[in-house]
This record gives C-alpha cells, sequence and structure tokens, in this order.
C-alpha cells in the first residue's frame, strides 16, 4: 500500500542515515566546524600520505612469479676472454661502489666430477662484464683488482660460498662481499633465493633456464650470455630496491665479508641428517631448522604411502648420500623443481641434478617429479651395476653400500 511504501521509505531513510552520521562524525576532524580547513593540516597530511613507507611484500608463491613478466639486461654486455677486453672494460668500473657478481660452473656429473669456476661476472647499472676463466693462464689483473678493492661493494646470491670458491681456485682476497641470502634470512621472505628476491622486489621473473648448461663451451650461446649478464646484474638491483623500500641508505642487516669470514654450512642431507653444505647458492629453504626440514622430508611412519621426495630422502639418508633441494624453475603454466644428490666415487665428490620432468602448477606435484626422476636412475644404478645411461651419456655411480 502507498502508507506501508511510506513507512519502508523512511524506515530505509533512516537506517542509512543512521550507518552514515557515525562515520561522519567520527571522521570529521575538529577544524571542520569552523567551515574550512587549515592551509598548513592539508599539507602535512600530503607530507604523510606521501612519505609514509609502505612494508614490502615479503612472500610470493612459485605460480604468481610464473605470472611475471621476464626480467631483461638493457645495458651492455662484454665477454672477456684476453687481456686485451679487459684493457677495454676497465673504464666501465671507474666510479662505480656498488657491483652485482655471479659465476657458473658446469654441472658435475661422473664424467666430470669436480668442475672449476668456468665464469664470473661482474655488473653495474649499466653494464655487465663476463669472465671466461678458462681463457686466461692466471687470474685476470682487472678481476683480481675488483675482488680485493673494499672500496667497492660485490653483492652476491650466496656470498659466503663465491668467497670461499675465489679464495680456494683463484687464490684471491676477496673483499666487501654483501649476501643478499642472508638480508632475506634477516626479511624472512620466502623464497630466499635469488629468483623470490627479484621477483618480490623487482617484480619481475628471474630466468634460470641456462643454469644447468655447459659453461666450458666455447663459444657461449647467446642464451648463456644474457642468462649470465643478467644474474649479476640482478643481484645489484635487488639489493638497490630493498634499500628502497625500507627507505634506508644502507640495511641494518647488512654485512661485508671477505676471505677470513667462515663458512656458514646451510642445510642438507647426510648420513646423519645434519648439515655438511656451505653452498647457499638459490636455496629456499636452507634455513630452517633442521629438525621441521628433516620431518617434512622424511618417510611417513604412520603406515600410509611415502611420497616420491620422501623415499628419495629415506635412501639418501641410508646410503650416506647428500640430498639438496635446489630450488625452483618458472615455466609456462607453472614451475619444475631441482633436488641435487651428491655423493663421492673413487675419492671424488659428484653432484648430480634432478629436474622435474613435466612443468607443474603445485609445489608438491613438482617435487615428486624431480624425486622420481632421481629414484629411477638410483634403483637402476642397483638393478645393473655402478654404470647409468641417461640422456646418451654413461654416468658412474658409486656402489651401493653393503
Amino acid at each position: 500500500s502507498r502508507h506501508s511504501k511510506g513507512l519502508f521509505t523512511a524506515s530505509a531513510m533512516a537506517c542509512r542515515c543512521v550507518r552514515w552520521r557515525p562515520t561522519a562524525l567520527l571522521a570529521r576532524p575538529p577544524w571542520r566546524e569552523a567551515g574550512s580547513a587549515p592551509a598548513s593540516s592539508i599539507a602535512d597530511a600530503q607530507e604523510i600520505s606521501a612519505t609514509a613507507p609502505t612494508a614490502p611484500v615479503l612472500a610470493i608463491s612459485p605460480l604468481e612469479i610464473a605470472r611475471l613478466p621476464r626480467l631483461r639486461f638493457p645495458g651492455r654486455v662484454v665477454v672477456v676472454a684476453v687481456a686485451e677486453d679487459e684493457q677495454r672494460v676497465e673504464r666501465l668500473f671507474q666510479g662505480e661502489s656498488l657491483l652485482g657478481f655471479d659465476s657458473e660452473t658446469r654441472p658435475s656429473s661422473a664424467l666430470v666430477p669436480k668442475s672449476r669456476t668456468a665464469i664470473v661476472q661482474l655488473a653495474t647499472q649499466h653494464a655487465s662484464c663476463i669472465w671466461r676463466l678458462g681463457q686466461f693462464e692466471e687470474t685476470p689483473p682487472l678481476l683480481r683488482s675488483l675482488m680485493e678493492d673494499s672500496t667497492k661493494t660485490k653483492v652476491a646470491q650466496g656470498a659466503v660460498h663465491e668467497v670461499n670458491t675465489l679464495r680456494d681456485e683463484l687464490a684471491l682476497s676477496p673483499q666487501s662481499f654483501v649476501d643478499l641470502h642472508h638480508i632475506a634470512i634477516h626479511l624472512r621472505t620466502t623464497p630466499r633465493s635469488l629468483q623470490g628476491l627479484v621477483a618480490l622486489f623487482l617484480k619481475k621473473r628471474l630466468d634460470k633456464e641456462q643454469r644447468l648448461s655447459n659453461w666450458d663451451q666455447t663459444p657461449l650461446t647467446q642464451a648463456q650470455i644474457e642468462y649470465a649478464a643478467t644474474d649479476a646484474w640482478a643481484a645489484r638491483q635487488v639489493l638497490v630496491a630493498m634499500r628502497e623500500a625500507y627507505g634506508t641508505a644502507q640495511l641494518s642487516c647488512e654485512r661485508l665479508l671477505g676471505a677470513t669470514w667462515p663458512v656458514k654450512p646451510t642445510l642438507s642431507f647426510s648420513h646423519t641428517g645434519m648439515v655438511v653444505s656451505a653452498d647457499a647458492e638459490d636455496s629456499v629453504g636452507d634455513e630452517l631448522d633442521a629438525k621441521p626440514l628433516a620431518a617434512a622430508l622424511s618417510v611417513h611412519s604412520s603406515g600410509s604411502q611415502p611420497e616420491a621426495h620422501q623415499t628419495l630422502a629415506a635412501m639418501c639418508v641410508e646410503r650416506g648420500y647428500v640430498l639438496r633441494f635446489d630450488g625452483f624453475e618458472s615455466a609456462a603454466n607453472g614451475f619444475r623443481c631441482i633436488f641435487q644428490v651428491e655423493y663421492r666415487h673413487h675419492s671424488q665428490r659428484v653432484v648430480e641434478a634432478f629436474r622435474s620432468k613435466r612443468v607443474h602448477a603445485t609445489i608438491r606435484a613438482a617435487q615428486n617429479d624431480a624425486a622420481e626422476e632421481a629414484l629411477l636412475r638410483l634403483r637402476l644404478q642397483e638393478a645393473s651395476g655402478s654404470r647409468v645411461m641417461t640422456s646418451g651419456r654413461s654416468l658412474t655411480f658409486p656402489p651401493t653400500a653393503a
């Protein structure tokens, strides 16, 4: 009826007023009663809004990383293979106080149990130089100078490992290294890999497809050169972005590492289940407590069927192998997982990488796929002796422990 419609309209208006008025009164500043806002109050509010720091996002999933645009290095790239190349690039580092650092090594196998560092990359904001160490009879002079210059800060993912490698292989005394992995631990980022930090702070996807390629080959492919240049530059830009995100010229958790810095081991499995590796490069979970991590990868004791990654962990513990989770590789519509298994063969250290065969949308599926690849090879070794054919190449494994 018209009467009831009028009551409904009046009631609705009252409800709207009741809901609106308290909000308006609570939000009304004291000077609103006077009818105008002081100019100083408006200016102060605008200044606070413009300068108030926004807490950066510190966690991102592999699927979110896979959707990000690819990070590409926009600057100049120079491959240094002879002494004349060093003279040509020396001016690129003049006046530079912050450099990105990375290195690449040919993946180890039974045929090449332990590979030396193949290339070293240093990047400024606008240039990236790649030293091919195998082309030099001794450590290149400019590279030595830059590594030992304490006035130039070098930023690297897993800098502790890099410093020790430079010292042991090239007889250098590296100075002023900043470890992004150490900073990521303090910030509690998830993940802590360089790829994860690039996604969090640069909002880009760092391509890792070339990581396990042959870095000793001559010449390097264009894809390898782009990958190497981008990796070093990405480390530098991540630290710059971290500082900007927290509004400071230097983070309180930044620590300069040198050649005398003690090795800080990271989590991996041995026959004792304890930490045995010092390599923190591109590791996602290596700073978790040992007990939860071991429990996560152990075989279920409840009698349920263990998953492939749990079975692999149990096998490595039983045989005295070292199992490492080596991160994710982003790909279209998902990602792949990588595990590394380390063992000794004829008193030599061998590291085998096992990668998911297919692209997956979930972490668990990618882990199990990579673990199944590892289990297949290891079980073939048990069934056929000490030699296994994979991808057309014969790999020698150590004999099964009695």
